[in-house]
Formats: C-alpha cells, structure tokens, sequence
C-alpha cells in the first residue's frame, strides 16, 4: 500500500495532500480546468482471522440534498459501473450536520493496483462533478 500512495503523491503532485489517520484529500480538475472535484481517499483497514478486508474508499460531496427527488437521483445508481450515489450527514462551517448527497466508491486493498486505485479517485471525482452540474449547475466542490 505504501508503494501505492507513494505513486499517487507522485502522479497528483500538491493536489494530493494527507490529513490524517490515512485519509488523503484529492484536488482532481476537470473540463479543461474551469472545473473541480475534491475527492477524499481513506484506507478502511479490516481483519477477519487471517483474511486482510482492508478497502480503499473514495468519497466526495455533490451537494445538499434538501428539495431534491431523491428517488430519481439514486435511480441513476443503476447506470454507475463503480460506486454508488448516497446521501450522508456532513458538517458545514457551523459545525451543523447538513444531508448531503455523496459519491462512494471502494476497492479491496489486497487486490488494488495503481490504475484501480487512479481510475476509483478520477472516477469518484467524474461522477460527483457530473452529477454536481446536473443538479445545481455550478461548480461547489
């Protein structure tokens, strides 16, 4: 895993930044620049008896899901060919818990290579932009 993380630093330069308790925050841009996507990357470490269930897990807000058809939005699960649309409490600068719509995505630490672990956080960006567009038309992570 260590060799993994290191050729991310490499690969995202100072958009990849580590913030504690193996949780990284991801910079990703897109459409050319006029758009970005802020991506958290944490190592989930699990065991069960011998067995390593450690995840990768990608996450990032879309934004508030207050007013939203939130049976339509998560229709578009179904489209998806990694990760899930979710809603989640998050914290706003107030420090109040807000519900919010969230890109998930997750991968098996044992079995991840570099380009799983690269496509899982370009496509958690992707995904959460894209969707972020649709629904409130304007970039707000």
């Amino acid at each position: 895993m260590e060799k993994l993380i290191k050729r991310l630093e490499t690969e995202f330069g100072r958009n990849f930044n580590y913030l504690k308790d193996k949780l990284w925050s991801v910079n990703i841009f897109l459409d050319g620049n006029s758009r970005h996507q802020m991506v958290y990357l944490k190592i989930r470490e699990k065991k069960e008896g011998s067995n390593d269930l450690s995840r990768f897990v990608c996450t990032s807000a879309i934004g508030p899901a207050e007013g939203l058809d939130l049976e339509q939005i998560l229709r578009k699960n179904l489209a998806l060919d990694i990760g899930t649309v979710a809603i989640e409490d998050l914290k706003n600068r107030d420090g109040l818990a807000v519900t919010y719509l969230i890109f998930k995505a997750s991968h098996l630490a044992a079995t991840a290579d570099y380009a799983e672990i690269w496509e899982l956080i370009t496509k958690t960006a992707t995904y959460a932009d894209k969707l972020e567009k649709e629904l409130y038309s304007e970039d707000r992570h």
